[in-house]
């Protein structure tokens, strides 16, 4: 058995634990919209734990896209363009959910300056990369 073989078997078991967990987050935070009496436009001002939640939620989705990706990218050639796509969303989805992971953490305590911050710094970052 190959490396790249147990790689494979291991992106694709590892989205199991993760579509359960989002299964979790879901529940959780519809139960919890219910019990708060949250409207879809009263989102953006969750308290700590929700935003946590909905932080995990959004970096969990991207996990299983990029692992789901891979795992469909070796099955089925790794020269199919249609997949550079999925990695490039998965890769704003992790980025993103890290971010709001971030901001549930720090914004209570420390205000929006550390969450500001990191989102210069991957953005610079990202730019640095991308003309190198």
């Amino acid at each position: 058995m190959k490396f790249v073989e147990v790689l494979q078997a291991l992106n694709g078991a590892t989205v199991f634990p993760l579509i359960f967990c989002l299964m979790l987050l879901t529940r959780y935070l519809c139960k919890e919209a219910l019990r708060r009496g949250l409207r879809l436009f009263q989102w953006h001002q969750l308290p700590p734990s929700m935003n946590l939640a909905l932080a995990m939620f959004v970096l969990v989705i991207g996990i299983i896209v990029r692992l789901g990706t891979t795992w469909l990218w070796y099955a089925a050639g790794e020269n199919l363009v249609p997949f550079y796509s999925l990695f490039g969303i998965s890769n704003a989805l992790i980025a993103t959910g890290a971010l709001c992971l971030i901001r549930a953490w720090t914004e209570p305590d420390h205000g929006a300056l550390p969450w500001i911050y990191a989102i210069g710094f991957t953005i610079l970052l990202f730019l640095v990369l991308l003309l190198l």
